[in-house]
């Protein structure tokens, strides 16, 4: 919808005193069909729009659609290089032949990991005013970044597929709101 508004000539502002009320997934199923939801979604508005967007006045989504664009590519990539790491351990290794990483973080991913870590930290110690026993969680608030991005990596590696097979393949149909565990 942001799209149309602002291909329409509308500018749309960010407004730090804008309350709304969301529902959360409940479950990790309910996370994973939501962010899949987002991706398909996305992926159909870019490729519907994309066509009519390079006009001089659009100027302002073409970074948009480049930045949405490099994030498909940039989850294509890190699948690529988390099979290609894992080929390394099967006799597959010799055959190949694409720059494999170490999900273990090394050199400056270690640093912005102590980074996340210490800010992290200093959050939960100042959060403990207001919520007691809520230090403990260090551990799991550590590990939140890298379930975040494999979630947002995967969800669009599965989103683009299912969004061209929905756009060309599948008559249009009529959206139903999933359950989001408030009757």
């Amino acid at each position: 919808m942001t799209w149309r508004i602002q291909m329409a000539g509308w500018t749309v502002a960010y407004e730090p005193k804008a309350l709304c009320w969301i529902l959360m997934p409940e479950t990790l199923r309910g996370l994973w069909r939501q962010r899949l939801r987002w991706s398909e979604g996305g992926t159909q508005t870019v490729l519907r729009l994309t066509p009519r967007m390079f006009h001089r006045r659009l100027w302002r989504l073409w970074l948009v659609w480049l930045n949405y664009m490099l994030s498909v590519l940039w989850s294509y990539a890190m699948l690529a290089g988390l099979l290609a790491w894992c080929l390394q351990w099967t006799r597959l290794a010799p055959f190949v032949n694409y720059p494999a990483f170490s999900p273990v973080t090394q050199g400056w991913g270690a640093v912005l990991t102590l980074t996340y870590l210490l800010q992290a930290s200093i959050s939960l110690v100042l959060d403990q005013r207001f919520e007691q026993g809520i230090l403990p969680l260090v551990f799991w608030q550590a590990w939140y970044p890298l379930f975040f991005w494999m979630v947002q990596a995967f969800t669009a590696v599965a989103g683009v597929p299912r969004a061209i097979k929905r756009m060309y393949l599948r008559p249009p149909g009529t959206w139903v709101s999933p359950d989001r565990g408030v009757r």
